[in-house]
């Protein structure tokens, strides 16, 4: 968020999405992804953890996430309608070279906008969604949603939150953790961060979740990996026995073609965490 000018700030917080301006997170650790995604039900809608069911509800979203609640649904279209005037509207900005519009498209598209107008808003939102709650198995950003915008809607009115859940459902049903070519596009920073919010590792008691997406960085990510891997618990290991660096075909969550490929990517062979690295550093 670096790259935004003051009014592109001040933009971003007149549509409700605030709290991404401050945001930490470069990279995610990889075992404990895999873990959250693994636990999570999608028919209970939940994370079982011990003799508890950790349940995800809108308002969960919005404490973590800090994104607008609002009163209207959200549809989650499987693809975008080329015929929507919005999406229409949206994809006019870029060459008709590009046939498949990625992330590093998107961004540079708001870097070379200084304006903070309907493009630097759809741009933002497109962005967003790509990277925070769904993306396309195609490698391509996610622009089907922006069929739920109208006109000059207020973005606040459109219910965020719940359209996080729906994702999360759909993409958890989808995603099938013994097939090698299957990714995971859910939004799996908002799922990592509702698991790490509402569990101790002292006790492993459940807690309320007290810290929103600003309060967790990197750092904090790695430690509390650590901390739940010196439990000694076995879900952090591979079926052999060894530890997580080396992931095979049935836990294909560490190459960028897999599991949550497209949002987050391997680091350096050097990095001895073997985390992933955000792409676009969790937005410009």
């Amino acid at each position: 968020m670096a790259l935004l000018n003051e009014d592109q700030r001040r933009c971003v917080q007149s549509i409700g999405f605030g709290s991404t301006l401050n945001m930490q997170l470069e990279k995610l650790p990889r075992r404990i992804c895999y873990w959250v995604v693994d636990n999570y039900n999608p028919t209970s809608n939940s994370i079982h953890v011990q003799d508890q069911r950790l349940l995800v509800t809108r308002e969960i979203v919005h404490e973590i996430y800090g994104i607008p609640m609002g009163d209207i649904p959200m549809g989650d279209p499987s693809k975008a309608n080329p015929e929507n005037k919005l999406v229409k509207l949206w994809k006019s900005q870029f060459p008709k070279t590009i046939k498949r519009i990625q992330l590093t498209h998107v961004i540079d598209m708001i870097v070379k906008d200084t304006n903070a107008g309907r493009f630097f808003i759809m741009n933002f939102l497109v962005l967003f969604v790509s990277v925070m709650i769904e993306y396309s198995t195609m490698g391509t950003v996610n622009q089907a949603f922006l069929e739920n915008i109208s006109g000059d809607m207020d973005i606040k009115q459109l219910d965020w939150c719940r359209f996080v859940v729906s994702c999360l459902k759909s993409s958890r049903m989808m995603w099938k953790p013994l097939d090698d070519k299957c990714v995971y596009t859910g939004p799996i920073v908002f799922l990592l961060l509702f698991y790490l919010n509402f569990t101790k590792v002292e006790d492993g008691t459940i807690q309320s979740p007290t810290a929103g997406l600003i309060h967790w960085t990197t750092d904090m990510l790695k430690r509390r990996e650590v901390e739940e891997l010196s439990k000694g618990d076995d879900n952090y290991k591979t079926k052999d026995g060894e530890d997580d660096d080396v992931v095979g075909p049935e836990r294909d969550c560490i190459s960028p073609a897999g599991f949550i490929g497209n949002v987050v990517e391997e680091t350096s062979e050097n990095d001895a965490d073997n985390n992933f690295k955000v792409k676009s550093n969790l937005l410009p």
